[in-house]
């Protein structure tokens, strides 16, 4: 059985997210190679509520395809009909 854990306190929260703020950064510059940046997810991940680090790749990985979709902006001749 896994071992519950209580909510973070202001310190606790502030540690997570600058464990995860790393994490992610390494992703971004390793060009999202994963094994390069594992110790900083075991850092992220020991540091984190599981929920909130489900949370946080799930709210990284929308934003990123978000950013990549090309967005669509009418020329001027496009907007006037």
């Amino acid at each position: 059985m896994s071992e519950e854990r209580k909510a973070p306190n202001r310190r606790a929260r502030a540690e997570c997210h600058s464990n995860r703020d790393a994490y992610f950064e390494c992703l971004t510059n390793k060009n999202e190679d994963r094994a390069a940046c594992a110790e900083l997810f075991e850092k992220f991940e020991a540091t984190c509520m599981p929920s909130w680090v489900k949370h946080f790749v799930r709210q990284r990985e929308w934003n990123r395809e978000k950013a990549a979709r090309v967005t669509f902006v009418p020329t001027d001749d496009e907007a006037k009909a």
